[in-house]
């Protein structure tokens, strides 16, 4: 599969199966948006110490949430993509429950992965490795999740997968990410001016500074853009990581 092939199927996916890949990403933004509801409220209590008390606890309860609402959510959609590809279809709630048994290995997976990251920047020597670290890991989560691996052994093959790959792994994360960043802020610009207009903040995404109603608004506006924008890349992994399977060890779709 060329690198336009790549492009093409990840965007011919990602459009004929939209709604498939925008509700499954959305399950996390809406648990953490009704959990982060103290949290904004927190913000106008008039107490220092009360406010900054209730605001960790909230903070910490929301970050807890989004760890687990996300792994699950990147892993139904790699089961997703996985489904659509092999020819198969998939809902919202069957991609979920492909996850049952999987949530704790993979929140292992990116503990692993933190870990590495933070032993390569406490050598100051092996901190340019850091910046490699996601093209090396980049098939981890289809390798833990489609090979039923562990996480230790998931890194080390993805890091095999990837030789060779790296480029096209850079060249996706670029792209999406440009991709992402449009859309992002298309549908929070109308908050960010907003803001500006009532707060006279400028064009800031610091919600604490703006009303409480427009804040609640603009936390919707950015999950929705996170729903809209985070599958691309995973798509594109997928099929790049099938890809690799197939031409290298003559894996049968």
């Amino acid at each position: 599969m060329s690198f336009g092939e790549l492009l093409d199927r990840t965007f011919t996916y990602y459009r004929e199966h939209f709604w498939l890949f925008v509700g499954i990403m959305a399950v996390p933004q809406l648990a953490t948006l009704v959990v982060g509801l103290p949290l904004r409220m927190t913000l106008d209590i008039n107490q220092p110490q009360l406010r900054l008390t209730a605001s960790l606890a909230a903070t910490g309860v929301t970050v807890g949430i989004a760890v687990f609402g996300y792994a699950a959510a990147y892993g139904a959609t790699t089961y997703a993509v996985s489904e659509i590809h092999l020819g198969r279809a998939v809902a919202i709630g069957g991609a979920y429950r492909m996850m049952r048994g999987q949530i704790m290995p993979l929140v292992y997976l990116g503990l692993v992965y933190l870990l590495r990251v933070l032993l390569f920047f406490i050598s100051i020597v092996l901190i340019p490795v850091v910046f490699l670290m996601p093209l090396w890991y980049a098939f981890a989560i289809p390798v833990l999740l489609l090979e039923n691996i562990g996480g230790n052994a998931a890194l080390k093959r993805s890091g095999l997968l990837t030789k060779g790959e790296r480029g096209r792994i850079f060249a996706i994360g670029l792209l999406t990410t440009i991709v992402s960043s449009a859309l992002t802020l298309a549908i929070q610009a109308p908050f960010m001016l907003a803001g500006r207009g009532i707060s006279g903040i400028g064009m800031s995404s610091h919600n604490d500074l703006l009303p409480s109603g427009l804040r609640l608004l603009s936390d919707i506006a950015e999950g929705m853009a996170e729903a809209f924008t985070a599958p691309l890349m995973m798509i594109a992994l997928v099929l790049l990581y099938y890809d690799v399977r197939v031409r290298r060890e003559g894996f049968d779709l």
